[in-house]
């Protein structure tokens, strides 16, 4: 119980230090030697704890220099309906993002559904990369209605799609979404776009967003590294339902 309490310390007292930006980027951490010293545990318990920071995503080890602070984290709140661009500003991060497919295309039933799609009726279907400083971090799969947005097919998808162009030209933007997170594994393409191995596993988030004039947006599906992402969210007590 004493080793597993210990453990849990040092573990939580470097993350909030990671996250408190007393280590950055780059950043070496304490070494196991260190760990003992300070914490009186023993060599095994330390050299798990900066394993595990290292499987989690917090740190790198170099062979023969240490365990160093790297790539923390991006943190996405799923309490509020955000972009991409803003979540990876928010978290200091540079965003770019490579188109991998852009076309008109016969819906899925379900993106039919939400979209609200008559027999015949198309959607476009946008399939894209986001980088973030220059990291390839997530895959997402977005679909629109093209009766409603078909218009804008001429433009740069990654222009027509971002929320501060819907604002600023059409005066749309998107005030609900429901969200499941759930986890995944890598296939192959996946893999191979996000520079992982095939099997790894991911987060898989599946999105059907509203905008402000109360019609359905879009329906997407995004896959995120599971070693770069995190995700938070603000809880309240359920109301309470009379028996």
């Amino acid at each position: 119980m004493e080793r597993s309490f210990l453990y849990n310390k040092i573990k939580q007292d470097i993350m909030e230090q990671i996250e408190q930006g007393l280590y950055v980027t780059g950043d070496k951490l304490p070494s196991e030697a260190q760990l003992v010293s300070e914490y009186g545990v023993s060599r095994n318990t330390a050299s798990r704890v900066l394993n595990d920071l290292v499987t989690e995503g917090y740190a790198k080890r170099h062979q023969g220099k240490g365990t160093f602070v790297d790539n923390q984290k991006i943190t996405q709140d799923l309490s509020y309906v955000r972009s991409i661009s803003s979540i990876f500003e928010q978290n200091k991060k540079e965003s770019t993002s490579q188109v991998l497919a852009y076309e008109v295309v016969d819906p899925p039933a379900h993106v039919k559904k939400f979209l609200q799609l008559q027999d015949g009726e198309k959607a476009i279907r946008v399939y894209r990369i986001r980088y973030a400083d220059k990291v390839p971090a997530l895959l997402n799969e977005t679909y629109r209605s093209h009766p409603r947005f078909g218009n804008v097919l001429h433009y740069d998808p990654t222009t027509v799609l971002s929320y501060g162009y819907l604002r600023k030209i059409k005066h749309i933007y998107p005030v609900h979404t429901e969200e499941t997170l759930e986890i995944t594994f890598l296939n192959p393409d996946e893999a191979g776009y996000l520079g992982q191995k095939a099997g790894t596993p991911a987060f898989l988030g599946r999105s059907l967003t509203t905008d402000n004039t109360g019609q359905p947006l879009e329906v997407s599906k995004t896959i995120y590294r599971a070693d770069m992402f995190r995700f938070a969210s603000h809880l309240s007590e359920a109301p309470k339902t009379e028996k």
